[in-house]
């Protein structure tokens, strides 16, 4: 789905406040004609390849949570720092982007998160050091342990909060451009 240029690649809608127990990233990236169903993302490979075919330059991490009423909603910059996100995303490269500098926030956005690019993965990074490389979009999205967090993943249903609970309504959406 396109919206404003945005190209969706996941769509992980709340339909009830018991979250899934999980769900898979699926491997081929046509599989993004499926968001209405509110369960859908696509692998890191799919990612990867998506890239190879359209070469987008920026990443959008949009998410919701009625409970602690904040969003987390920013846009990688579409520069070098942007670029870097990209490609540790896709793959391209193992080495952590810096955070800081990386992303603009939306006008939505109150959230902590955004604020703390600093202590991202621990260190003011993108992703986590134990766990380099791509391949992990919905696992090492941005992150200040023990606090606030963007993961939708692993029985993992966090925005801009440290905690799984969910409510009917609550989302996380991730686009390309």
């Amino acid at each position: 789905m396109f919206l404003g240029g945005w190209l969706l690649i996941a769509n992980l809608l709340m339909d009830s406040s018991t979250p899934p127990s999980d769900w898979t990233p699926r491997a081929p990236y046509n599989e993004i004609s499926n968001y209405g169903n509110g369960r859908m993302g696509i692998s890191g490979r799919a990612l990867k390849s998506l890239r190879n075919r359209f070469s987008f330059t920026q990443l959008r991490f949009y998410c919701r949570k009625q409970r602690v009423r904040r969003t987390f909603h920013v846009t990688t910059v579409a520069n070098s720092s942007g670029k870097a996100v990209v490609q540790y995303f896709t793959g391209e490269k193992d080495e952590q982007p810096k955070s800081c500098g990386s992303f603009v926030r939306m006008e939505d956005d109150n959230s902590q998160l955004a604020s703390m690019c600093d202590k991202w993965g621990g260190h003011g990074f993108w992703g986590r050091k134990s766990n380099p490389g791509g391949y992990a979009l919905f696992k090492q999205g941005p992150s200040v342990k023990d606090q606030h967090s963007w993961q939708p993943f692993l029985k993992s249903w966090k925005c801009d909060d440290y905690d799984d609970n969910v409510s009917t309504g609550d989302f996380w959406r991730t686009y390309v451009r």
